[in-house]
């Protein structure tokens, strides 16, 4: 029997909404202005105006939150970064930038007034990211510009915000419930629009993925083909998740990631038949 999500009437109007969000929003290839590095972040408006004195300290933990590029109709990718004793350790974003110690080197700066730099240099595919922020007075929030050259593709610039994580825990696990609507990108940016159901405990309920144009399904995705349990609820990510279509093919993920929200979510992602490339969807 065929889930209520894709029923005849409903999954018109998905399809209408689809196309509306996808114009609006779908990720760009063209290239962002090619700055020498990171802006000058926070203005001292958020945070670092008042009596509060910042100390390395203010930053251990893991922070999450978004990169969002100036390109017009460029959709926000999830972002994190974890540091450790004044050092940041491992961090990735939403189309499957990924940096760690072991295949990068990382530089960071923080003063007493809650100025904020910090580089990611990969030895691989990653290229380089250099952020440029300030932390606000609670210090549970750093917000500023970016500039990401990836090894491959545009250098772009944005802004970025991101909050301090409370720990394990933190992103609660039904967070992923619900349904989710946005599209998947490979690599010589061709594009599928995609819907999904998940269920509170993260198995998927039922899912397409539908030809932009036409609206036909490409892949369908029944009951029990998915699990996206969180994998760290500290950071809100997934590591390895595989969908299993009916018609044989398969989608893994290498990782996705969530907002704390619970609005959006991307990550890099295999097809059997379409190829490498990201998804990001939102609700």
């Amino acid at each position: 029997m065929q889930h209520p999500l894709f029923a005849s009437p409903l999954r018109l109007a998905l399809l209408v909404a689809l196309a509306v969000f996808c114009s609006c929003s779908r990720t760009s290839t063209g290239s962002g202005s090619a700055g020498g590095g990171a802006g000058n972040g926070g203005n001292g408006s958020n945070g670092g105006g008042g009596n509060v004195i910042f100390s390395q300290a203010d930053l251990n933990g893991d922070w999450t939150g978004t990169l969002q590029a100036d390109l017009i109709g460029e959709s926000p990718r999830n972002f994190y970064m974890a540091i450790l004793d004044g050092l940041i350790t491992n961090s990735a974003e939403g189309t499957g930038l990924e940096w760690d110690t072991a295949s990068a080197q990382f530089s960071l700066s923080f003063d007493e007034v809650g100025r904020f730099r910090g580089t990611f240099n990969s030895d691989l595919a990653s290229g380089r990211l250099a952020l440029s922020g300030q932390m606000d007075d609670a210090m549970v929030l750093i917000s500023g510009t970016y500039t990401l050259r990836p090894d491959k593709g545009a250098t772009t610039t944005g802004t970025f915000s991101v909050t301090k994580s409370t720990g394990p825990g933190h992103f609660l696990k039904d967070l992923v419930s619900g349904a989710w609507l946005g599209e998947a990108v490979n690599e010589r940016s061709k594009f599928r629009l995609a819907t999904l159901e998940i269920d509170e405990t993260g198995v998927l309920i039922a899912a397409e993925v539908l030809h932009p144009l036409t609206g036909k399904a490409v892949h369908a995705y029944s009951f029990g083909s998915a699990d996206f349990s969180l994998s760290d609820d500290a950071i809100g990510r997934m590591n390895n998740v595989v969908m299993a279509a009916d018609d044989g093919s398969t989608l893994t993920f290498r990782f996705l990631l969530i907002n704390e929200e619970g609005t959006l979510m991307s990550g890099p992602g295999v097809d059997s038949e379409l190829g490498t490339g990201f998804a990001i969807i939102s609700r």
